[in-house]
């Protein structure tokens, strides 16, 4: 009985840490999938910048706007990952 018990105890152990490594495995591919939705977005956005860039001055102080704007998010996910 106590030999089946501890059995018991280690199967639940190994089943218990499997599901929060595969817990964890699927909250980064989640954050990576957001990223990389968040990556297209501006990728497209600074593609679609640079057909018009310098065409007006506009233009011009638009994508120097949008510029300042992504240096202190980009400040913040790098020291998140660091």
């Amino acid at each position: 009985m106590h030999n089946r018990r501890r059995l018991l105890d280690v199967t639940w152990q190994r089943r218990k840490l499997n599901l929060e490594k595969y817990r964890t495995l699927s909250i980064l591919k989640c954050d990576l999938e957001l990223l990389e939705t968040l990556l297209k977005e501006r990728y497209r956005k600074l593609v679609r910048g640079k057909e018009v860039l310098g065409e007006s001055a506009l233009d011009a102080d638009d994508l120097l706007r949008y510029h300042l704007q992504l240096l202190p998010e980009a400040k913040v996910r790098n020291e998140t990952t660091s």
